[in-house]
């Protein structure tokens, strides 16, 4: 029997609790049988407490729900939410970003922009795209030989590899497109390699972007990777990992999936969900959440 959850005791002022609860109505709406009826009733609880506090919160979270208040408002009303409504605080996160509010993560942002942008969504056909482009171009040149040329994060290195494999290159490589996917994903797949390796360890923190350029310049303040000292043994390689940066991994792992056989891709989402349930970080209802997708 899965966590029963109840809307009441989900704390609408910590958005991990928000995300979280949102992804557990996914989560338990995706099995077959009883649940359906149960998850409609939560998804219109969830949207209503989200509705009393989206203007109250940071652009960046406000953003991060408006990717679930989709999703739940089919579930609970059979139509799409209003995306005159949804666009005001995408592009609020967009224009607040810009102006340097690092509340605001650049990947989420350009996920956002990206994903509006396929949607063929005009509200995103200016200064956001534009922004978008920028940001492609600059990862490109910077990971143009499969590697990146300046040292980076093990945040940002996982983010932009895992958007530079999942983005049309064509007008940056040509024919050469396919090969240096292929490449790129082979010179950082040590990375989902890492979870079998206990003596490995990422970062602990995620990068911070600093005030970006007014000329929509993707930039970022990068920090070096953490090592661990090689006497320094960690007891569980799954708890150790940050769970940023585990989610990172799973974007690569996603972006991978042409490179992979299927019991690669399996094996390595074992560990990542694993990791993830593991983590002290994690939050409660999204662990159940996985714990219920583990199931499937």
């Amino acid at each position: 029997m899965y966590d029963i959850l109840n809307i009441d005791e989900v704390n609408f002022t910590d958005i991990a609790d928000i995300a979280g609860s949102a992804e557990l109505i996914l989560a338990r709406y995706s099995k077959p049988g009883q649940f359906k009826t149960t998850c409609k009733t939560q998804a219109k609880k969830w949207l209503l407490r989200a509705d009393t506090v989206l203007d109250s919160m940071s652009c960046g979270d406000a953003m991060t729900v408006t990717g679930y208040y989709e999703p739940l408002h089919l579930i609970a009303f059979n139509q799409a939410a209003s995306a005159a409504k949804l666009d005001k605080y995408r592009l609020d996160a967009f224009e607040s970003y810009i102006r340097g509010d690092k509340t605001v993560d650049q990947y989420a942002l350009r996920h956002t922009i990206s994903r509006e942008i396929d949607r063929r969504n005009p509200k995103y056909f200016g200064r956001p795209l534009q922004w978008e482009s920028v940001c492609i171009d600059r990862w490109h040149k910077q990971f143009r030989y499969g590697a990146s040329l300046d040292e980076l994060s093990d945040y940002d290195t996982l983010n932009r590899v895992s958007t530079l494999l999942t983005t049309d290159l064509w007008s940056f490589e040509t024919r050469n497109e396919s090969r240096y996917k292929q490449t790129l994903f082979e010179n950082h797949r040590h990375y989902l390699d890492s979870i079998h390796n206990t003596q490995s360890v990422m970062c602990y923190s995620p990068t911070c972007a600093t005030p970006p350029d007014p000329n929509l310049e993707c930039g970022v303040n990068e920090v070096s990777t953490y090592q661990r000292p090689a006497t320094q043994q960690p007891d569980n390689a799954l708890c150790i990992m940050h769970y940023e940066l585990t989610k990172a991994l799973s974007s690569l792992l996603i972006s991978g999936v042409p490179f992979l056989t299927q019991e690669e891709y399996t094996a390595y989402d074992t560990r990542i969900r694993s990791a993830l349930i593991a983590s002290k970080e994690t939050n409660r209802y999204l662990k159940a959440a996985l714990r219920i997708n583990t199931s499937k």
